[in-house]
């Protein structure tokens, strides 16, 4: 029974994280909008997971590397700082 509770809740905790990161994913490609804002949103869900242990740590860690560097490549004018 907990076994299956536990899998229960993983799957949407997945779910939810695979929906965070593709949402973020198509937005950075289709739109300029406030970029940080969309990838707080994602890297919420995925340290979200990683705490709960849906998914590993280093998986969360490895799509929020990769959905950084999308970002910076598609929209380098969001991370320009004030020197």
């Amino acid at each position: 029974r907990q076994t299956a509770r536990h899998t229960l809740r993983n799957e949407r905790i997945e779910s939810a994280t695979r929906t965070a990161v593709r949402t973020a994913t198509q937005t950075l490609k289709t739109s300029s909008t406030d970029v940080q804002k969309v990838l707080k949103g994602a890297q919420a869900a995925l340290s979200k997971a990683a705490s709960k242990g849906a998914i590993p740590a280093k998986r969360a860690a490895r799509k929020t590397r990769r959905l950084v560097a999308l970002a910076r490549k598609l929209q380098p004018s969001a991370f320009k700082t004030a020197s």
